[in-house]
């Protein structure tokens, strides 16, 4: 019955993955800019500022200049380790020699100036220059997937399922404007209904598969941040891939909650850092494009047979599906010759080309009309919403 599920899924699915354009391979400049809160002092009784004043203004100007230096160091480079290197460190002190502009504006909230924020403009072009001659490798924007983040706040025994609706008054457990900070794309369901909880998966991962595919999503951050009476914050985390295995999970304690919120995703970032650099630098390896894709149980039945090409193929890992579509990192062993013979004969697919690089293939899949056989069965009762007392 769940492949019914997935089928209606797919094709439900209008809108494929959001692409980069070629130009983000380097950085686009817009990550150059950091945004953050600049409440500056108020004037006593409304006299004019005096000279200490003054120095306090220029001091949180300073401030927000190193931490906004900080953000884009990490930003861009996706590396919390360099801002505790030497070369990251001078960046920081120097933050104010590397700005082209700043500006100081309202921070607006429906309407109504709620305090300020400073917008700081680098240099772009002079930063390139300089992280070139001193081997600081940028992390491509097309190398950022989206992530679907699920996330629960239990406080006294009482769990909230922190859905778009949730956040936009629960600001002492608003995670999202940290992630936009990092340019790491974030996607928050509106809907409470299907949740995933920080659990280890069972051996059938398809809720996590079906949940990705209707929200057209490439991995899934689901989260739990657990209020203890002492005062203590647990975040319980696991990110999932889109095929529904466990990529990395974590579990912290800190007095801290943002804290704690904000090392999650720095982890998750660094993650899909580590996966795109082994990707980049991985030899004997290509992806294999799927299109007219009719059918979920096609991408089930296709992957199963490519991974029983052994010894020829070693690893197939699905990395992208949406409409019509699907994408296989596939890694061989061997002749490439030989892998592209194999592909071009096999009858699953019509072989429509590759690209000079041999980095990429791409295939159109023979449209098979099909009705799995159908078995009926009691259905188990779904705790899915359990909420276990704390």
């Amino acid at each position: 019955m769940r492949s019914f599920h997935l089928l209606f899924i797919l094709l439900s699915l209008l809108v494929s993955q959001t692409a980069y354009s070629a130009s983000s391979d380097v950085m686009p400049d817009s990550f150059f800019t950091v945004v953050l809160p600049y409440d500056r002092p108020e004037m006593n009784d409304g006299k004019a500022l005096t000279s200490s004043t003054n120095a306090v203004h220029a001091n949180l100007l300073n401030k927000q200049m190193q931490e906004g230096m900080k953000i884009l160091l990490l930003r861009l480079t996706g590396r919390k380790q360099l801002l505790e290197s030497k070369i990251g460190q001078n960046y920081i002190k120097q933050a104010k020699n590397w700005l082209g502009s700043y500006y100081i504006k309202p921070r607006m909230e429906d309407g109504v100036a709620i305090g300020k924020n400073i917008e700081l403009n680098f240099d772009a072009l002079r930063l390139k220059n300089a992280f070139n001659k001193q081997h600081i490798k940028l992390w491509a924007a097309n190398q950022r997937p989206s992530t679907l983040v699920m996330g629960t706040y239990v406080q006294q025994g009482r769990l909230e399922k922190l859905n778009q609706e949730i956040l936009d008054y629960r600001i002492d457990v608003d995670f999202r404007e940290y992630p936009k900070l990092l340019g790491l794309p974030v996607f928050i369901p509106d809907e409470r209904g299907k949740w995933v909880f920080p659990v280890e998966p069972s051996l059938d991962r398809t809720k996590i598969q079906e949940i990705l595919l209707s929200q057209n999503q490439q991995n899934l951050l689901s989260f739990k941040l657990l209020a203890k009476s002492n005062g203590v914050y647990e975040l319980s985390w696991y990110l999932f891939s889109l095929n529904g295995s466990t990529l990395v999970k974590s579990t912290e304690e800190s007095r801290d909650r943002q804290k704690l919120l904000n090392n999650m995703f720095e982890a998750v970032m660094y993650q899909y850092l580590k996966k795109s650099a082994v990707q980049s630098t991985r030899k004997n390896h290509f992806y294999l494009n799927v299109n007219q894709v009719a059918f979920a149980d096609q991408i089930n039945d296709m992957e199963k047979e490519l991974k029983s090409q052994q010894p020829m193929i070693r690893k197939v890992n699905l990395v992208t599906l949406s409409a019509g579509k699907a994408q296989f990192d596939i890694e061989y062993q061997g002749s490439y010759d030989h892998v592209l013979n194999w592909l071009k004969n096999w009858p699953k697919v019509t072989f429509v080309g590759a690209l000079p690089n041999k980095q990429e293939i791409d295939v159109n899949v023979h449209y098979q009309r099909f009705m799995p056989q159908l078995k009926y069965k009691a259905k188990p009762a779904d705790h899915s919403n359990a909420v276990e007392v704390q």
